[in-house]
């Protein structure tokens, strides 16, 4: 045993990042070709024990982000991410269903963004929509980190699971000709997902959608009316974030995600830093904040919220 611990720690130290990245990409191709000769568990299996030996060679958790816009803008907001989140490997994915070719533990996957702008289903095939919100659910039980955005808890999109755990069904939304002013809570003016952001800025999201949220969800930005804007939860051993931006006015994605603002950008960053600090210990993504006019940074993380009333959209 000690023998093994001792090879693991020699490729650790050997194996710098662009020998890893230069494997992955190998084997990946080499496991595409292989799904035109193996039945697709088969491969499912070899992705994820390919990535479980990506993750203890890099010494790097996986943090997956999924647009249903093109998954340039994915990459995109992997690569902007990356500035903040350096000890992660962030990585684009083209379908929620690939979300079950890694290993989903917290120590492999610290978190899962889920960015759905078009009231897109995780899969038009009931079974694979079902597989992969379980996939989801299992991973929160685990203690990991999830956050979504927009249409992720719509109704219509009929993610009824991640609905409960968000802590809302989302039913209505109202247009916006110009950016929506994002204004801080008072009851959370302390909390992380706050860092690097001022208490009031505006992000260009197209609309605000809006539903019943749960009271022991923590509405950390709301608009000027006080419709929850950002939102932040916990489930079984986890914890969510939900973020209003993402609508899509025919192909046109709205300008917060397509640029993206940096200021969604550091929302994106502080929400997995805070999903990924988990309620069962295990170690987070440190997010670097950068300067958007707040000096004055969170001193600590807030206790978990005991249920409060929370103003409802009306």
């Amino acid at each position: 045993m000690l023998d093994s611990l001792e090879v693991i720690k020699d490729l650790r130290t050997k194996f710098p990042d662009f020998v890893v990245n230069l494997l992955a990409g190998f084997a990946e191709l080499l496991i595409v070709a292989l799904v035109v000769f193996a039945r697709e568990r088969i491969v499912m299996l070899w992705f994820i024990a390919w990535r479980a030996t990506v993750r203890i060679c890099s010494r790097k958790p996986f943090i997956l982000i999924w647009n249903d816009h093109d998954r340039a803008v994915g990459i995109r907001l992997a690569t902007a991410l990356r500035r903040h989140l350096t000890g992660a490997r962030i990585e684009a994915i083209e379908s929620p269903h690939q979300v079950r070719y890694y290993p989903l533990h917290p120590w492999f996957v610290r978190a899962v963004i889920l960015i759905d702008t078009d009231v897109t289903k995780f899969s038009e095939r009931e079974r694979t929509r079902e597989q992969v919100e379980q996939s989801l659910m299992s991973f929160l039980e685990r203690g990991g980190g999830l956050v979504g955005t927009h249409d992720v808890n719509y109704r219509r999109v009929r993610n009824t699971k991640l609905q409960k755990a968000f802590g809302c069904e989302v039913v209505d939304f109202v247009r916006s000709n110009g950016p929506i002013e994002y204004v801080v809570d008072g009851r959370h003016s302390g909390h992380p997902l706050r860092q690097g952001l001022k208490d009031q800025f505006s992000l260009d999201d197209g609309e605000v959608i809006f539903g019943p949220w749960h009271d022991q969800a923590q509405v950390v930005y709301a608009t000027t009316e006080g419709k929850p804007l950002v939102i932040a939860n916990h489930f079984g051993g986890g914890r969510l974030v939900w973020l209003n931006s993402g609508d899509k006015k025919q192909d046109s994605l709205c300008p917060s995600l397509n640029g993206p603002q940096s200021e969604l950008v550091q929302l994106l960053a502080n929400a997995v830093g805070w999903v990924s600090a988990n309620d069962r210990g295990t170690t987070h993504v440190q997010p670097r904040a950068e300067d958007h006019g707040d000096k004055s940074q969170p001193a600590h993380e807030p206790d978990k919220p005991k249920p409060a009333a929370v103003a409802r959209p009306t």
